[in-house]
């Protein structure tokens, strides 16, 4: 399914109540995916102000801001399920909110005029999308689809500019994570300009598993050879070399980092 969502200011009805709040819903879709909608029972509800409260706590951007203030962000913030192959925005939408990933994975992916992408990167559990548009508004850069099933919490752009100009800490924390985005976005066009497909392969497999406790990722050979500019075959080629020295494990739609050190020596030195 490749659903596009629309933002509201009343969300869809659950469980007989209307679901309040700005924001965006997964329920006011244009869907041509075929199979079975996700039910009330299977989607995620909403969550109480306090863990909402709890979430924007835990994410590194929101750390250091004092519990009035974090409440006063919750009460803005809605809560929603997301769905696997959701487009959560695209490339030229207006940028009029920020997404904090609760759980699941979005890809978030540069296309082309000819049909093709290049997948730039896979945010996970605690990761924030769309925080540009905090500051300029500007329409989005780059497609957010859902890779799995998943809970977001939505921060709308008019909700948050008051909070910034109000509070120093918060305008700094923001302006920090858009520097190491930035940076990281350096690293990628030094990749790509001085390192070979090993090389680049390999930072791109330690960075997408470094958090997951498994050290996996669910990703096809032709994604990875998208996010590191390469084609299936030579990625294929490599993964397959690694796999026989023991480094990697292999399997449909997933690649598992067994030995991360030794994978860490095909990377490039930061």
């Amino acid at each position: 399914m490749i659903a596009t969502i629309r933002p509201v200011a009343t969300l869809p009805q659950r469980n007989g109540a209307p679901w309040r709040g700005g924001g965006v819903s997964c329920d006011d879709v244009t869907s041509t995916r075929q199979g079975p909608p996700m039910t009330d029972a299977a989607a995620p509800q909403a969550a109480p102000l306090s863990q909402r409260a709890k979430i924007l706590s835990a994410n590194p951007l929101f750390a250091a801001l004092d519990r009035q203030d974090i409440e006063a962000l919750a009460a803005f913030a809605s809560e929603r399920p997301m769905r696997k192959d959701e487009t959560l925005f695209r490339r030229g939408d207006p940028g009029s909110f920020m997404i904090a990933v609760v759980q699941g994975e979005v890809r978030i992916v540069i296309p082309s005029a000819v049909g093709k992408e290049r997948i730039i990167r896979v945010m996970g559990p605690g990761d924030i999308l769309g925080e540009f548009a905090l500051l300029d508004g500007a329409p989005r850069t780059a497609d957010a689809i859902a890779v799995t099933n998943g809970r977001l919490l939505v921060l709308e752009r008019r909700d948050m500019l008051p909070r910034l100009r109000q509070n120093p800490d918060l305008a700094l924390r923001v302006i920090e994570l858009l520097c190491r985005k930035l940076r990281a976005t350096s690293r990628q066009v030094e990749d790509l300009v001085f390192h070979d497909v090993a090389t680049r392969l390999a930072a791109q497999l330690l960075d997408l598993t470094a958090n997951h406790p498994r050290h996996l990722v669910d990703i096809t050979q032709k994604e990875l050879g998208a996010m590191v500019n390469a084609t299936r075959e030579s990625v294929n080629k490599t993964l397959r070399g690694w796999e026989t020295q023991g480094i990697v494990a292999l399997s449909p739609g997933r690649v598992t980092v067994k030995d991360p050190d030794r994978l860490g020596k095909f990377a490039p030195e930061v």
